[in-house]
């Protein structure tokens, strides 16, 4: 990140040009960098594939906003915060906007503030970042230097370069924990076997280390990818949270950004062990006479991997996403593979398994209307009625078509591909059933 350089140098002439508050500074200038500039600037000075594999993306003025407001007011005030992933200070902004300034003084105020705002972050240019930001967030209020002027860095002594995950890490006594952490796949860590393997979402490990380690009763407050409260992987993950948590709130938001096309939700938590604290991951249905589609189907993900595929075994009816129209009653099935693997035997359903809230659908399906035996492709879901009939096909049809379902769905899962648990809890009422 060292091209992010560039921008540290932006602000530290800002705030010499206004001459550490003592001056009159542009109202939307100074704005701008407090509530997005950073984020529009790394954009601009770092190339995209280089923020992805980083997974740098920085908490918007909103999200973050919204995210520090669901802590109870008496929490406010004088508390401090401590944020394990802080990046350009986006999470410390806003709860620096709770603290007091010191009689209008700017080195008085930074000491004050220094006490009460704390962090980490792998990357020192965004320590620096963090640091001036807040300095300009004083001065936004009122706060001025009296004479001369300031080293932004020897200020915040609490922002720390580390790396999260490996050396000891102290969470401050008394602090709110406020976390985003980025949104990349990393190795699961061997501390982590015990619920995850190969790749795994490093907000997932970073979220429950944090967990562990802070004191009973400590809060944390985290905005993570949508994936881990609604993903099949991460269920022995959510088993471990409510473990760890004496009690837990979740708040689904949607995207994240327009530049990083993740679901997000917030997990606000209580640390302590309570047992098995009763979360509420997703919506279930509330209505005792409804059933579940998987009360009257079989569901299961389709069994061929394309690029593992050896072509062995009988000639048997193929089917992919590119032969399966949407909303279409297919009786006819042009492609054939040899496979020896598990084959579904018509009449059923097929559901595509990329989906995406901003989708008008969300269970996009093709009814096979075909007796013999068919190898699917691992992207689509098969839907087989218990019954054995081609009308219930057609009824589950429309029902998975339907608004209702589409809004379930929306509440269920936000991330881009369904699961087979997704689809098994979706609520059918008796006039939709066989």
């Amino acid at each position: 990140m060292e091209k992010y350089t560039a921008y540290i140098n932006t602000l530290d002439a800002i705030l010499e040009s206004i001459e550490w508050g003592r001056c009159v500074f542009d109202n939307e200038l100074v704005h701008f960098h407090l509530n997005g500039g950073a984020a529009s600037e790394l954009r601009t000075l770092v190339n995209r594939h280089q923020l992805r594999n980083s997974g740098a993306f920085f908490t918007g003025e909103k999200l973050a906003r919204q995210m520090v407001q669901l802590i109870a007011p008496k929490n406010y005030g004088d508390t401090s915060a401590w944020d394990p992933n802080c990046g350009a200070g986006d999470l410390l902004l806003r709860w620096s906007e709770r603290l007091r300034l010191i009689n209008g003084d700017l080195e008085a105020t930074l000491l004050h503030w220094e006490k009460r705002l704390y962090g980490v972050e792998i990357h020192p240019e965004f320590l620096q970042v963090a640091k001036r930001r807040l300095i300009l967030a004083a001065v936004s209020r009122g706060a001025k230097l009296k004479h001369g002027q300031l080293v932004p860095d020897n200020f915040f002594k609490g922002l720390i370069c580390h790396d999260l995950l490996h050396g000891d890490m102290c969470i401050p006594d008394k602090a709110v924990i406020l976390m985003n952490p980025p949104f990349t796949m990393i190795e699961t860590p061997e501390d982590c076997y015990n619920w995850s393997s190969g790749k795994v979402a490093f907000a997932a490990v970073a979220f429950l280390n944090c967990l562990k380690l802070a004191r009973s009763g400590q809060q944390i407050i985290a905005i993570l990818p949508d994936v881990l409260r609604s993903g099949s992987r991460y269920e022995r993950w959510r088993k471990l949270v409510s473990q760890y948590a004496s009690s837990a709130k979740v708040k689904v938001v949607g995207r994240f950004s327009n530049e990083a096309d993740v679901d997000v939700f917030i997990l606000h938590a209580i640390s302590g062990k309570a047992g098995h604290t009763n979360i509420v991951w997703f919506q279930q249905s509330s209505r005792q006479d409804t059933h579940a589609l998987g009360d009257i189907c079989e569901v299961r993900v389709g069994t061929v991997v394309p690029h593992r595929h050896t072509q062995e075994g009988p000639k048997v009816a193929y089917l992919t996403t590119a032969d399966s129209p949407p909303w279409r009653e297919l009786k006819n099935l042009a492609s054939t593979i040899r496979y020896s693997g598990t084959c579904v035997n018509g009449p059923f359903l097929a559901v595509r398994r990329t989906s995406s809230p901003s989708d008008i659908n969300r269970a996009i399906t093709t009814i096979i209307n075909y007796s013999g035996s068919v190898a699917v492709e691992n992207h689509l879901i098969t839907l087989r009625p218990l019954d054995g009939k081609i009308q219930t096909c057609r009824r589950i049809q429309k029902h998975l078509r339907s608004e209702k379902v589409r809004e379930w769905l929306d509440g269920r899962i936000r991330c881009r591909h369904l699961t087979v648990s997704s689809l098994r809890e979706i609520p059918i009422s008796p006039n939709d059933c066989p």
